[in-house]
């Protein structure tokens, strides 16, 4: 997601607590939430399972991040910024279990994408790096995500149009074929 200098200074409430909203007049950020709203509702409402899962996945880190940036002072490019970190590390978890059970490919690339954001904040806490490399390393894999939730969802329906059917997940039941093979085999 866009870093926080792209936040209002202002507050909007929202219930009890206070939410630093994104400042939806930068035309970039702009088009990177609508995008990004489009593969939440497209993922959601289109999408078989783990497009809804990766729906969820993608609408938690936005919430995450909007309470976290509402109660923890927006972080300087030579600092690391935690609130990415734990939005960014919610992401990996969350594409990664989806990859690895769904009986989809985008999940994979999805995972790796967030791998990139984890790593990049990682690298930043070990050698800072200029403050726009910063911010192209943490913000981009999540624009490349949002775009692998919309390519599952056409995915998805297109097998569905071709073939009547699209399976969601990969049975358990292979699972277990696949290691009773394994252990014959290891046997000889």
């Amino acid at each position: 997601m866009p870093r926080s200098t792209h936040y209002r200074s202002k507050s909007a409430r929202c219930g009890l607590i206070f939410l630093s909203l994104p400042d939806f007049t930068h035309p970039a950020i702009a088009v990177f939430y609508s995008i990004f709203g489009a593969a939440v509702a497209l993922g959601w409402v289109l999408g078989g399972k783990p497009e809804r899962c990766g729906a969820l996945t993608l609408a938690s880190i936005f919430s995450v991040q909007l309470i976290l940036y509402s109660t923890i002072s927006d972080p300087t490019f030579d600092e690391i910024d935690f609130v990415g970190v734990i939005t960014d590390a919610i992401g990996l978890l969350g594409f990664t279990a989806i990859a690895l059970s769904a009986n989809r490919i985008w999940p994979l690339f999805a995972a790796a994408m967030q791998l990139i954001a984890v790593l990049a904040h990682l690298t930043h806490g070990f050698r800072p790096m200029l403050g726009q490399s910063y911010v192209d390393f943490e913000a981009y894999p999540t624009a490349f995500v949002t775009l692998c939730v919309i390519g599952g969802v056409a995915m998805h329906r297109y097998r569905l149009k071709k073939y009547g059917h699209d399976r969601d997940w990969v049975p358990f039941k292979k699972y277990q074929e696949y290691r009773a093979l394994a252990q014959e085999t290891e046997q000889f």
